[in-house]
């Protein structure tokens, strides 16, 4: 299977959900899609739609009526679940069981708000107890510089030093009360690596044009097929543990990638991933590096 295009979209998977959190973790997953579509997919894109999640439920929880229920419609579009707070922590804490040997995850939230705010308690109890968020209070008035290299401090440190400067000079000043910060750090070694001298250039399509690019290659037993209504390829590699995989989607043709990012729903996700067969595989994958 040689995987070339413009794009890649990449899904962590985790195994079978868990029966009752189901309502919780389809509504975060139909989201997700559903953001997904919104892109400007001009080029390559990476996001993390549970980083955005995570964000939006503690920003939740300080919500009135009438703006918890705009977002809740947004969010959990098709059913709502009993216990969206519950739901979430039960979902958190079931993802960063996944780790193993060659395989690190961490999820942090995060409220920092300015100094003088009173937050009920209800709400910082919650943002802990579900969210894991404590509330730090900065000088975003007389200090605000230095609230703003607090926040990226905190920020690189739970990203292992990799996001730096995510809030840029001038954006944090009086007019701020809250500033609420999600980080989800994951590195992660395959089940199966690829070897560095089987790694040759080869033709790749970048905006439907043919160009040169160093492919790693493998010729292995990998969970992969087809979807003839879809007219694609799919492949799944896992990494060491088998508790978490990359998903490749590939056009068939090279110009087959917007048509098939509009044919994309969860639920066809889901079938294409649960209909896979391990079976030898010719692996071609375009190694690449992404910032955003």
């Amino acid at each position: 299977m040689t995987v070339a295009s413009n794009s890649i979209i990449l899904s962590p998977m985790a195994s079978q959900v868990n029966g009752s959190n189901v309502v919780f973790e389809e509504g975060i997953a139909n989201f997700s899609t559903s953001l997904y579509s919104k892109l400007d997919r001009t080029g390559n894109e990476f996001i993390s739609p549970y980083s955005i999640t995570s964000a939006l439920l503690l920003l939740m929880l300080g919500t009135g009526k009438t703006t918890k229920n705009q977002m809740k419609s947004v969010i959990f579009e098709y059913e709502e679940p009993d216990d969206i707070d519950h739901g979430y922590k039960r979902l958190n804490d079931e993802l960063l069981t996944r780790t193993a040997k060659g395989v690190s995850i961490s999820i942090a939230n995060r409220l920092f708000a300015r100094k003088g705010l009173n937050l009920l308690n209800t709400f910082s109890t919650k943002a802990t107890t579900y969210y894991g968020s404590d509330v730090e209070l900065l000088d975003f008035v007389t200090e605000a510089e230095q609230s703003r290299l607090t926040i990226n401090d905190w920020i690189s440190k739970n990203t292992n030093n990799i996001i730096k400067d995510m809030i840029p000079k001038g954006v944090v000043d009086a007019n701020i009360l809250v500033v609420l910060v999600n980080a989800i750090y994951f590195k992660g070694t395959w089940k199966k690596e690829f070897n560095k001298n089987d790694t040759l250039q080869r033709n790749f399509f970048v905006k439907n044009e043919q160009k040169l690019v160093n492919m790693m290659y493998g010729e292995f037993d990998a969970k992969s097929g087809e979807d003839l209504s879809l007219d694609c390829k799919i492949l799944q590699l896992p990494y060491q543990g088998n508790q978490i995989s990359m998903v490749f989607v590939l056009p068939n043709s090279g110009d087959g990638l917007s048509e098939l990012e509009s044919k994309l729903t969860i639920d066809n996700v889901d079938s294409l991933v649960k209909g896979l067969k391990t079976q030898k595989t010719l692996i071609r994958i375009p190694k690449f590096t992404m910032t955003s």
